[in-house]
């Protein structure tokens, strides 16, 4: 077996090759809590089919990780686990992942969108902490829950949900990315329309404090009919 992996069974306790293109052999089922941790040579990584749980921490500060796609039998992304991966511009989730844990992609400073899978229940706190280019979190569940500081330093828009569900702070990017989209002609999946649309109609002059700031905004409102 290559020395570059460190097995225990069907567990990859560390891995302490050179990096850049690794593929972890088939039949791995964990990876262990800071199995890639700080392999800052790291840039593709492939994980076979078989692997079934990431241990804390398993990915973190892997700067120079590009793209991930998790497997399918994974359940949960753990707490910290893509934490610092300052290259990271786009990571695949599983259709049956339940859980991503606080912390999980904290400071992925590239990362500009993400889709979250049906099943997940929760954004933790934290999740998304200072990910300052993200743009776009897509939720798929129609119940997902997010916490207060989920997207803190982020000015990510929240797609999929009522607006009224959101934390004040993402509702007002939200509010802002739709009101610039909307002002310029861009393309806007039907569903996200209804929400903002039915949000706004529903709030009416309470948002035009937040509109006095936000040209596009108000312009959302008064072909809404909704001024001063």
């Amino acid at each position: 077996m290559n020395e570059a992996f460190v097995l225990k069974g069907n567990v990859l306790a560390k891995y302490q090759g050179p990096g850049r293109d690794v593929a972890v052999p088939e039949g791995v089922t964990v990876i262990g809590v800071a199995g890639f941790y700080s392999c800052s040579s790291l840039v593709h990584i492939e994980l076979p089919r078989t692997v079934e749980k990431l241990g804390f921490s398993v990915f973190a500060h892997c700067t120079a990780l590009e793209h991930i796609t998790i497997p399918e039998l994974v359940v949960c992304i753990p707490r910290q686990a893509f934490q610092g991966c300052t290259s990271l511009t786009d990571i695949t989730l599983p259709a049956g992942l339940e859980e991503i844990c606080e912390e999980a992609f904290t400071s992925c400073t590239a990362l500009r969108e993400i889709t979250i899978p049906a099943g997940v229940a929760k954004l933790e706190a934290e999740t998304f902490l200072g990910c300052t280019r993200l743009e776009r979190v897509t939720i798929l569940g129609r119940d997902t829950k997010i916490s207060a500081s989920a997207l803190r330093g982020t000015t990510a828009e929240v797609v999929g949900l009522p607006l009224g569900k959101l934390p004040q702070e993402v509702r007002e990017h939200t509010l802002r990315a739709f009101a610039r989209q909307y002002a310029a002609g861009a393309s806007i999946p039907e569903a996200h329309r209804a929400l903002c649309v039915k949000y706004i109609k529903r709030m009416g002059k309470k948002l035009l404090p937040l509109a006095q700031t936000e040209p596009d905004l108000l312009a959302v409102l008064r072909e809404l009919d909704i001024e001063e």
